[in-house]
Order: structure tokens, then C-alpha cells, then sequence
């Protein structure tokens, strides 16, 4: 089992690789327990706005989830990667809505 830092730093190569660097803000990683019961990842993908329209397809998705699990599993990660994906607008509406 990897460090979530170390996690971090392969999902956001992997995604400045795979969807361009220009359109990724940020990757964040948290750890997680799935619906049943086994332990997870949380991988969110912040995207900035434009990226959102360039992406629509969702081919370059797809590549960016396939090369993440295949990247963890070389590096000793087991945990499955449960991937999203939201934008810095969208990010900042939630933050502006909560208590």
C-alpha cells in the first residue's frame, strides 16, 4: 500500500500526460471504504472550465483511468481507484454553499 502522497504524484503525472497540462488544476486523493467494505481511493481530478468542452468526447478519460490503474498496480498499490472528475468553478460553488 502506497503513501497518498505518493498516489497524488502518479494520478496528477498521469492526468497532465494523458489530458494536457493546461486543462488540469489539481488531483486530489483521499482514502476510502467501498460498498463492500474493502478499502479504496478516492481520485478527483480538477479540471479548469474550458477543459470541460475539449474533453466531451470522454476518450482521453477513459486512457487517462486505464494508464492510473496500471501505473498503481506497477507501483504496489492494490486499492481499486473509484475516479471523478469536477471542475475549479464547480469546487468553489460547493465551498461557497456550505456552512
Amino acid at each position: 500500500m502506497l503513501a497518498i502522497d505518493r498516489i497524488t504524484k502518479i494520478a496528477r503525472d498521469v492526468a497532465r500526460e494523458k489530458l494536457g497540462e493546461s486543462r488540469v488544476a489539481d488531483v486530489r486523493v483521499e482514502p476510502m471504504v467501498d460498498w463492500v467494505g474493502d478499502e479504496g481511493l478516492h481520485v478527483l481530478i480538477v479540471l479548469h472550465p474550458f477543459a470541460v468542452e475539449q474533453l466531451k468526447d470522454g476518450e482521453e478519460i477513459g486512457t487517462w483511468r486505464t494508464e492510473l490503474s496500471r501505473r498503481l498496480l506497477r507501483a504496489g498499490e492494490d486499492r481499486f481507484p473509484y475516479t471523478g472528475y469536477a471542475t475549479t468553478a464547480e469546487l468553489a460553488a460547493r465551498a461557497d454553499s456550505e456552512p
